[in-house]
């Protein structure tokens, strides 16, 4: 019996083939996480404003509330 050489050159190509396919997923993955980390971003921007306006709308509130409250007192 003849050893194929086809054997130890279906290998090589299957390792190939896996090799290329975990470099692309482990690509496709880095891609999300990148896409992810900027809605991420965005989103504590966005939440970064709503803080600021509701600090500033308390702060007015409470102003108003002061000032009304010495001009009772007045």
């Amino acid at each position: 019996m003849e050893k194929s050489k086809s054997g130890p050159v279906s290998n090589t190509v299957v390792l190939s083939l896996c090799f290329a396919v975990c470099f692309v997923a482990l690509i496709h993955v880095e891609i999300e996480l990148h896409a992810h980390r900027q809605v991420l971003q965005v989103l504590n921007q966005q939440r970064e404003e709503n803080l600021e306006l509701l600090n500033s709308t308390r702060e007015k509130t409470i102003d108003s509330v002061l000032q009304s409250d010495s001009d009772k007192g007045e």
